[in-house]
């Protein structure tokens, strides 16, 4: 979303993405699936965001964003869409959907990022949304 400033970092075969002015220091910073994982399919080195918006006094504000993050876990690969809420003060995961395990996958995050990522309190767990799939625990 132009004007939202997006957060990157890797480590220990995770990435970690947030959102806003302060991005860096917000919770989804620090918030990742618990599988090596990647926003990157393949060689690309371009992830691609979703962005949930609303216009407001004539200004468009994203409230929540979806990110298809590329998994492997012991020799099995899958995708999992991460959504993320997004205000002027917070940023964190709300919920983790298997792409693979759900047929209707992106129609789910969708729902989750218009109706529970508005009111959703950052102090909770994000939740495994579908059918677990790879992110059964």
């Amino acid at each position: 979303m132009i004007g939202t400033a997006v957060y990157f970092a890797e480590g220990h075969l995770r990435a970690f993405l947030s959102f806003g002015a302060r991005a860096e220091i917000q919770r989804s910073a620090t918030q990742t699936l618990s599988l090596s994982n990647t926003p990157f399919e393949g060689r690309r080195r371009r992830a691609t965001i979703e962005w949930r918006v609303t216009e407001r006094f004539g200004k468009v504000l994203p409230y929540a964003t979806i990110v298809r993050y590329f998994i492997a876990s012991d020799g099995k690969r899958g995708q999992v869409l991460v959504v993320t809420r997004l205000t002027e003060k917070e940023a964190c995961h709300v919920a983790h959907i298997d792409a693979l395990a759900n047929s209707d996958a992106i129609m789910m995050a969708r729902r989750v990022a218009d109706e529970v990522a508005p009111k959703f309190d950052c102090r909770s767990e994000p939740r495994v949304e579908g059918t677990p799939g790879i992110l059964r625990r």
